[in-house]
């Protein structure tokens, strides 16, 4: 598409270009109704002018104006072909962008495509719908595209049940022709396939299923946000179409995903994604799944009823990054077990002996597996190295324990090889000595005076935590004895993802107060990896540092419900509500 030569402008394009401007505008249900039952992907634009103007004035919108990065890109030749590109399409049509997006995409914008059945990637068709607030400017907009476009196609008028329709054909063949027709005074659809325009006449009579009448399509948009500012819905059989006609990968581990992928894709009736703007950005997305096709490993892991200690969400003040997850570990071995290179089978087979002889003969597939967590919770901290070395950052797992013949496997487990560490004459020349020391109830054992792990369990045989270093260890200990320690967390929990018992954060505030005080020895240190300039570096830290500086948190999360029919999961850059507004 080039905006040099306003007669090129496919119809379509010109009309999504112009949505793209804006974001989200009011209910787009109706406009679903006309959407055919087999669309592959599906997109909704709602409240697009609304939204628009409430971004435009946020402080996140006047923040990104602000960062670096943006007032880099105004500069640049892009942005100078961009601005030009949007003066030249007003000439075109005669009217400001801004007006085009209120008065014809105000309200509500759908894009659908569908691939015929075995078809390939370029054989898929469009379907454009908007409900039209100004329909004396969208016909003035119309005139004008066929008007002055070099190549000007030949227009025609055919009918459908009482319903005419008009036909842009282009001799010889440079594009597909293009059908729009007005449907009950409000609905503007445009189309490059006569197929899906008579399709949509017909759901306008109701004489034909639509994808609003798909039961799995109905639940997945009920459970996305209503205002979103861009919603997309996809039918797992047109992934699968486009899989199958992608060229095929003769690496064997290639084919092990795929076949896990497709697996995954048969268990999937329909998924979905909608972008919030809430106290930041977030994504969300949500896929409904027909439980009968999921593998018993798969079932049993959702279906895992014991709740996870809250003390694993207690984070010491120096945690900057935390995960925690319900984690079903003999599903995740046989998971590698599927992905795993065939011809290295028995590699991992005299691996598993080696295992089961460190944890006291114990089964690791039927007695240490099955035992660990579910509940399980990862940090990393600041580091608190000494001026002038590099710094390492201090990182931490814990993981609950369901026996406590287990937890005493792990343990000989953990402190067999601290010993062979030791006796490496790599290590410290054979000088190393294993230490215990009491915390409360708990043992912490490493070795002195470094050591490369170390690791505590409970008096109770019930937790197992692992760290970078007996400080790091300490500090875990200390926080999860602290009720306090988790308010960081659960206060994020509870405002954005309540529901939620596996998820990953990033305490951006603390990251940024970090990161800006030490950002002479950052840059030095990025610029050493990267093999640039130092000054190239410092620039794009201080780029990411302003990025971060927009927001008090990430995160992403992910659940399964118990029915088994519904995954959902969520992306988010946010600002807590109550958080005093930063210079």
């Amino acid at each position: 598409m080039s905006f040099t030569r306003p007669g090129n402008i496919p119809l379509l394009f010109l009309l999504l270009g112009l949505a793209g401007i804006a974001q989200g505008a009011g209910p787009a249900d109706p406009l679903l109704k006309l959407v055919p039952a087999d669309a592959g992907v599906t997109i909704a634009l709602e409240d697009l002018s609304g939204q628009t103007r409430e971004f435009s004035r946020s402080d996140l919108a006047q923040g990104l104006r602000r960062l670096p990065a943006f007032n880099d890109w105004t500069a640049t030749d892009r942005f100078r072909d961009f601005k030009q590109a949007l003066t030249k399409a007003e000439t075109l049509l005669g009217e400001p962008i801004a007006k085009i997006r209120d008065e014809i995409f105000g309200e509500a914008v759908v894009l659908t495509l569908r691939l015929p059945l075995k078809g390939r990637p370029e054989e898929a068709r469009g379907l454009l719908l908007a409900r039209v607030p100004n329909r004396a400017l969208l016909e003035k907009l119309i005139d004008r595209i066929n008007t002055a476009a070099p190549d000007r196609p030949r227009l025609a008028r055919r009918e459908r049940n009482g319903t005419s329709y008009q036909i842009r054909e282009f001799a010889g063949g440079v594009r597909p022709d293009e059908f729009y027709a007005s449907l009950d005074g409000e609905v503007f659809a445009w189309s490059n396939s006569e197929d899906l325009m008579l399709g949509a006449i017909d759901r306008q009579a109701e004489k034909k299923g639509s994808l609003a009448d798909v039961p799995a399509f109905r639940q997945l948009r009920e459970r996305l946000p209503r205002r979103a500012l861009i919603s997309f819905f996809i039918d797992p059989r047109f992934a699968a179409q486009l899989m199958e006609g992608a060229p095929r990968s003769k690496d064997s581990g290639d084919e092990r995903w795929m076949a896990l992928l497709s697996q995954y894709l048969r268990a999937l009736r329909y998924a979905g994604l909608a972008v919030e703007s809430r106290d930041g950005i977030m994504i969300h997305t949500e896929e409904v799944v027909d439980p009968t096709t999921l593998a018993s490993s798969f079932k049993r892991w959702a279906g895992i009823s014991k709740p996870s200690d809250s003390d694993l969400r207690r984070l010491p003040p120096s945690a900057l990054m935390m995960a925690t997850a319900r984690l079903d570990f003999q599903a995740l071995l046989r998971l590698f077990d599927a992905l795993a290179n065939p011809n290295e089978s028995q590699k991992y087979a005299t691996l598993y002996v080696a295992l089961e002889g460190l944890l006291l003969g114990l089964d690791l597939r039927n007695e240490v597996l099955p035992s660990i967590g579910p509940g399980v919770t990862a940090y990393i901290e600041q580091p608190d190295a000494e001026p002038g070395k590099e710094e390492s950052m201090p990182f931490v797992l814990s993981t609950e324990i369901g026996n406590p013949k287990v937890a005493r496997a792990l343990e000989n487990a953990a402190r067999t090889l601290l010993a062979l560490h030791a006796i490496d004459d790599k290590n410290g020349g054979g000088r190393l000595r294993l230490e215990t020391h009491k915390m409360g109830a708990a043992t912490v054992t490493a070795l002195s005076p470094t050591s490369p792990l170390a690791f505590a369990v409970t008096a109770t045989y019930d937790r197992f935590i692992l760290g970078s270093s007996s400080s790091a260890v300490a500090r875990a200990l200390a926080a999860q004895a602290d009720p306090e320690a988790g308010r960081r967390v659960e206060r994020l929990r509870a405002e954005f993802f309540p529901e939620a018992l596996s998820f990953a954060a990033a305490d951006l505030r603390a990251i940024y107060d970090y990161a800006f005080k030490r950002r002479p020895a950052l840059a030095r240190q990025m610029a050493a990896r990267q093999n640039r300039a130092e000054a190239d570096a410092a620039r794009d830290l201080d780029q990411a540092l302003a990025l971060i500086h927009l927001f008090d948190a990430a995160f992403v999360t992910s659940q399964l419900d118990q029915t088994l029919t519904r995954m959902t999961h969520k992306i988010g850059l946010v600002n807590l509500p109550e958080t005093a507004k930063r210079p």
